[in-house]
């Protein structure tokens, strides 16, 4: 198709605007590719979101803790890299953060990996303890990002990026000008730009949101004026590690990398 134009569209959804730049010669093909992909985020977030009755997050609130409930794939394998990401940080990174608040009713530890079973025959999810609430807003915008970009790479497009608000970005290909595709993050005074292909990038801090962040190691919700950044293969991991970075030292970091 040659080496294309880049065509910015915006969407809002999940609670944030989401904007997708895609290169390609034909502005009018662009604009249908932006549009599927924009389609396929608003049906996620009827899948993902826990505040969208009757989504699989939302019966798995209400369910999960008497009864095996079915889940769709794209919900079962954002929790699969959920829990992966809970066991490889040893419970900082966790979707059931806000039960986890509460230890006492835990035996005083957290369950660390062990309080959600997974029926992979059967798809189904089932919750060891009672009361538990999970909320994928520190992993699903990324994971909706890797199914959206998974999703155009049958329409032969040359390079896509995709991204969030602020918090993650997802890059296929390039923009036609260099190797992967421009990004500055850091400080407004002292900014960084890297070029990002076929890679994932996520930032984390309090500025915008104010203290959203709950630490479970200190039962307490997180006061400080850090940032922390992660890249990584897909959306989903980023997303979710740079969260996890905001609570760690950076020798835990490291040592986590």
């Amino acid at each position: 198709m040659g080496m294309g134009e880049v065509h910015s569209f915006r969407h809002e959804a999940m609670n944030t605007w989401f904007e997708i730049l895609i290169r390609d010669a034909d502005e009018h093909y662009a604009r249908q590719a932006a549009a599927e992909a924009f389609r396929e985020i608003d049906r996620l977030e009827t899948v993902l979101s826990k505040f969208r009755e009757g989504s699989d997050i939302d019966i798995l609130n209400k369910r999960a803790a008497g009864e095996p409930v079915r889940v769709s794939a794209e919900c079962w394998d954002c929790l699969l890299h959920a829990m992966d990401l809970e066991i490889l940080t040893r419970g900082v990174f966790s979707i059931a953060f806000a039960s986890f608040m509460d230890l006492e009713r835990f035996g005083g530890k957290l369950p660390v990996g062990s309080w959600m079973e997974m029926d992979p025959e059967y798809c189904t999810v089932r919750f060891r303890y009672p009361d538990i609430e999970v909320d994928l807003g520190g992993i699903g915008k990324g994971h909706a990002l890797d199914l959206v970009v998974n999703m155009l790479t049958d329409w032969e497009i040359a390079g896509v990026l995709i991204h969030s608000g602020t918090s993650t970005v997802v890059a296929k290909g390039d923009d036609g000008v260099g190797r992967g595709w421009p990004v500055t993050i850091g400080a407004d005074k002292d900014p960084w730009e890297i070029r990002l292909e076929d890679r994932s990038l996520s930032g984390s801090g309090l500025f915008v949101r104010g203290s959203h962040i709950l630490n479970l190691d200190t039962q307490t919700a997180l006061n400080t004026s850090r940032r922390a950044w992660a890249m990584a293969g897909i959306g989903a991991h980023s997303d979710a590690l740079s969260t996890s970075f905001m609570m760690m030292s950076p020798p835990e970091v490291d040592r986590l990398c």
